[in-house]
């Protein structure tokens, strides 16, 4: 097969999340795992929060799934494009100031 790096190359995403995506592969033969069924099981702690608004301060064009893969590189967590959505919106940031 080919190596991670240039499967990473490829798609243009990070070498970390192109890493998660073959382990979970390996692990449950799928690219994303059972989905909870709880509500907001999982929310973002306050490091978090204040990166991704750092992430919006340097970038105010940057997209969600940028920020995911951002949180998925430096504190190795996997927030859902919903959970970073509702902590911007909790921090005061729309999609117009995005």
């Amino acid at each position: 097969g080919r190596k991670t790096q240039q499967i990473a190359t490829d798609l243009d995403m990070s070498l970390r999340v192109v890493e998660h995506i073959l382990h979970l592969w390996r692990e449950i033969w799928d690219v994303c795992r059972m989905p909870m069924r709880l509500a907001h099981a999982r929310t973002l702690k306050p490091e978090h929060a204040e990166h991704i608004l750092s992430l919006v301060e340097r970038n105010p064009d940057i997209y969600l799934d940028k920020i995911q893969e951002q949180l998925l590189e430096q504190y190795d967590v996997m927030a859902s494009l919903s959970a970073i959505w509702r902590t911007l919106k909790a921090l005061g940031i729309t999609n117009k100031r995005v």
